[in-house]
Order: C-alpha cells, then sequence, then structure tokens
C-alpha cells in the first residue's frame, strides 16, 4: 500500500510538477480529505462541546470564523478563495465530510491542525481554552446545505429566501454572490 501511494504521489509530482498555479486534483483533495479524518485520536472523539447554540454563541462564532478561517474556506465557508484555489485543497465545510464529522472531531482538527494539509492548530498548547473552537463547531453547523424539508418550506419568493448572513444585502440569497 504504502509503495502504491508512492509510486502514484511520484508520478502526479512528475506529471503535475510542483506549481502553485494549478487547482489541487481529485487526488490531492482526497488524500487531504484522508490525512485530516485520520489526525483524529479515538479518544478525543468523545468530548462534550460545553456551549449550548444560542444566537450569542453563533454570532461569536460567526466572527470568529469571518476573522480566523474565511481568508482559507471563504465568507460562505465553500473553500472557494483565491489562496485556496491555488495553494491547497479547499474543505468545502458545507458538505457532508465536514459535516458528518462529530463536534467533537470538528474540535481536535481546529484546536490541532492537520498536518501537511495547510490546516494550522489555532489552540495554544500554553494557556487555558477560552472555548472559541467549540463556538466555531457551532458556527460551523450553520453552514450545512438545506435539507429537502428546509428548501421546500424556502419557496421561490424573495421573501421567503434565505439570505447571506454576511452581505447585509436582503435581495441577495445565499450561494449567489
Amino acid at each position: 500500500m504504502i509503495v502504491v501511494a508512492a509510486v502514484l504521489g511520484a508520478s502526479l509530482l512528475i506529471w503535475r510538477g510542483l506549481r502553485a498555479t494549478r487547482t489541487p486534483s481529485r487526488l490531492e483533495t482526497v488524500l487531504a480529505q484522508t490525512v485530516r479524518n485520520r489526525a483524529i485520536p479515538g479518544p478525543e472523539c468523545t468530548a462534550k462541546n460545553p456551549f449550548d447554540s444560542t444566537s450569542d454563541i453563533q454570532r461569536q462564532g460567526r466572527e470568529l470564523f469571518l476573522n480566523q478561517c474565511a481568508v482559507c474556506h471563504g465568507i460562505d465557508g465553500s473553500g472557494r478563495t483565491q489562496l485556496v484555489r491555488i495553494f491547497i485543497p479547499g474543505f468545502d465545510l458545507r458538505q457532508p465530510q465536514t459535516q458528518d464529522l462529530a463536534a467533537a472531531e470538528l474540535h481536535f482538527v481546529i484546536e490541532n491542525g492537520v498536518q501537511f494539509t495547510g490546516m494550522p492548530a489555532w489552540g495554544n498548547p500554553h494557556r487555558e481554552s477560552s472555548g472559541n473552537s467549540w463556538k466555531l463547531v457551532l458556527f460551523l453547523r450553520s453552514l450545512r446545505p438545506l435539507s429537502t424539508t428546509e428548501l421546500s418550506r424556502q419557496g421561490t419568493s424573495a421573501a421567503s429566501r434565505r439570505l447571506c448572513w454576511f452581505t447585509g444585502l436582503p435581495e441577495v440569497p445565499c450561494g449567489h454572490l
């Protein structure tokens, strides 16, 4: 298995070269997701979020996201930013690969980062945690795609559309920026 991975990696390197001007391949993206998922130790998966999902905690999480995460993950969590497009495989935080992770798994990734993927560690082992990573976890859950039931409730009229919280514009639906 390791030999196969090494051969695939070498082939990819020879074929594509070391350029920061190309969008990462599907293989690179899958490898980065696999590294992320394998980086979470089993015991870390049982931690519980100390915060309830209140509007104030959601607001704090959103502010943290915009200040610390949006440069790579985009203001909508899509991972479609210029930095990510030419540098590393961006994770669309709205997709099942991220949304299906347990809250404790998301917290671990935020606190500890994921080596070799560009995801930095936001926790500081030399001071007590402020709980900001848990607030981010709660906010990340709000980025998930709408369910079919939610979509049907949404309707087609402008008055019933789910609006982007980050635009401040009353007529711009999410995902249409």
